[in-house]
């Protein structure tokens, strides 16, 4: 059995958009379930207070891969936000410190 590159292609944005719903939901709730509580834990002990920037990024990736042409434009433009996020969270960790101790708390990024 042969999969098309389209399947896998809307599958994985399925998938991108699926976990950008549950990060919302962690964000907001974060003692919402079984599925929910582990997510939440993961992306705070992973981002600190970047949990934030999870739902867009993801979200902001699963469309990308719905649409039928891909520029190169929109995978930089999108590269950049991750890239950008990804330093933002870094100041946001230098800012308490910079320590182990502030990831193990929820904190930094």
């Amino acid at each position: 059995m042969v999969l098309s590159g389209r399947f896998v292609r809307e599958a994985a944005a399925f998938v991108l958009l699926l976990l950008a719903i549950i990060s919302v939901i962690a964000l907001f709730a974060p003692d919402a379930g079984a599925i929910v509580r582990p997510w939440h834990d993961f992306l705070s002990s992973t981002l600190g207070w970047g949990i934030a920037f999870a739902a867009p990024l993801l979200a902001g990736f699963a469309l990308m891969l719905w649409m039928k042409t891909m520029p190169a434009e929109r995978w930089m433009a999108a590269s950049g936000a991750a890239l950008f996020a990804i330093a933002v969270l870094g100041r946001f960790h230098l800012s308490v410190g910079g320590a182990v101790e502030a990831v193990q708390t929820g904190q930094g990024g």
